[in-house]
């Protein structure tokens, strides 16, 4: 019997960024100038080379107002120009030498327009290759490896061994503030619980050691192929330092961790939380295995895909988008659903043993809703016909191709709506997605 995690209060901060971007025009002509000017002075080289050969007397052709050309080759202007740029923080060329590699503090920022990382600055290492750190126990070798690397397009020049020195070390700075924060969670269950991470997500558990293995691979695992799928980090932004997953294995210590977790709401709240198999504020989601009878590793990936999704959307996806990537990760890595959210009241919702042939039951019976309805849905009293939804439009969306979907992801980051989001980067209307969409539900398995 399929099992729900219930999502009674979610405490999501709206955070707002602006990108501002040069005029890619001016650059374009500014350049064109400077290559003409280049050529010019070429041109006026092998010119003065020949009449040189020739006997004849040489002038130099400079015009009265050409003194930015002047400037470039004049070695007062060149040591001012080089104390200039020592500083700004800038690497200095060595004389008749290429551009010194940049080093790590003064590595170039990732470009918000770079059609490889899409303004994260890493990239994926492909074929990715799981970390998982058990605190307690011998360290995997090595303990802190380089589990990315910087972009090879937008910070191009970057002394490699200091760049992958530099992610060690930030992975290792991030596990120590994950540890730092084991006392506070312990406090709070009233436990001692085992602690382990991946680069994405610290993991607090009550559950036994062969169940946390499980766990560890999975979220691994579904790390492992979103990267795979875009080639990109775009969807995998949330850190161990910052957002855990916490696991805890019966009732009672679930109901004293609510009371001393959920202290910033009333009584009657705290009583209905405790009923629940799960709940998340900001960064954490917590999931009661004592009532669940889906296998812990389920939850992890749904609960960890929640996360995903939230950080990479600046907590602005609405929950259709939310909802139906959770449902996407758990599918993609475990290959079954057995896990959904509700809000505030408890909602029984029956699903079949494979949401694949639900789908493709609800195009057989002509229930399918437009996208519009869908966008716009609130958890509360959610049916299964509309989580189904959720699920078959972002793996639809992925599937068709995941590299559109990082970039639909940065648009609804940057506070665009669903559909408008969509038709930009898929290249059509939505009415005309859709078409394709019930298509490809009947092909699914």
């Amino acid at each position: 019997m399929l099992k729900k995690l219930l999502c009674v209060f979610c405490c999501a901060a709206l955070l707002t960024g602006v990108c501002a971007r040069a005029g890619e025009a001016d650059d374009e002509e500014a350049r064109a100038e400077k290559d003409k000017a280049k050529l010019d002075r070429k041109a006026a080289d092998e010119k003065a080379k020949k009449d040189a050969a020739a006997g004849k007397s040489v002038k130099p052709d400079v015009k009265p107002d050409d003194k930015a050309e002047r400037l470039a080759d004049d070695p007062f202007e060149k040591f001012a120009r080089e104390r200039r740029d020592a500083e700004a923080g800038k690497p200095e060329a060595p004389v008749g030498g290429k551009p010194a590699a940049a080093g790590v503090n003064d590595r170039p920022a990732p470009a918000p327009d770079c059609p490889l990382c899409k303004g994260t600055g890493i990239l994926p290492l492909l074929p990715y290759k799981p970390y998982i750190k058990f605190e307690g126990e011998a360290p995997p070798k090595p303990e802190y490896p380089a589990v990315w690397k910087y972009c090879d397009k937008c910070r191009a020049g970057i002394d490699p061994k200091a760049a992958a020195a530099e992610i060690s070390a930030d992975l290792k700075d991030r596990q120590d503030r994950a540890r730092g924060k084991q006392k506070d969670f312990e406090d709070k269950v009233g436990k001692k619980l085992t602690h382990f991470e991946t680069p994405f997500v610290s993991v607090r558990s009550t559950l036994a050691p062969p169940i946390n293995r499980k766990v560890a691979d999975a979220l691994e695992k579904c790390a492992g192929l979103l990267q795979a799928n875009s080639k990109s980090l775009v969807l995998l932004q949330t850190r161990a330092d910052e957002d855990d997953l916490v696991f805890i294995g019966d009732d009672a210590t679930y109901g004293a961790y609510i009371d001393k977790a959920l202290t910033n709401i009333d009584a009657t709240n705290r009583e209905l939380a405790k009923k629940t198999t799960g709940f998340h504020t900001n960064h954490v989601n917590s999931i009661n295995m004592g009532k669940a009878a889906v296998q812990a590793e389920n939850r992890a990936v749904f609960a960890l895909g929640g996360l995903l999704m939230d950080t990479a959307a600046d907590h602005k996806a609405k929950h259709w988008l939310t909802e139906g990537f959770a449902s996407y990760c758990e599918n993609a890595t475990l290959g079954m659903n057995t896990t959904y959210t509700i809000t505030y009241e408890a909602n029984t919702v029956k699903f079949g043993k494979n949401w694949n042939d639900d789908l493709k039951k609800l195009v057989k019976d002509g229930k399918l809703k437009p996208w519009d309805e869908i966008f716009n849905i609130s958890l509360e009293h959610l049916s299964a016909l509309e989580y189904l939804h959720c699920f078959g439009m972002v793996s639809f969306l992925i599937k068709l191709d995941p590299q559109r979907f990082d970039k639909f992801i940065l648009k609804i980051k940057d506070g665009e709506e669903s559909g408008p989001a969509i038709e930009k980067v898929y290249g059509r209307k939505l009415k005309d997605i859709q078409l394709v969409w019930v298509q490809w539900i009947q092909t699914q398995k």
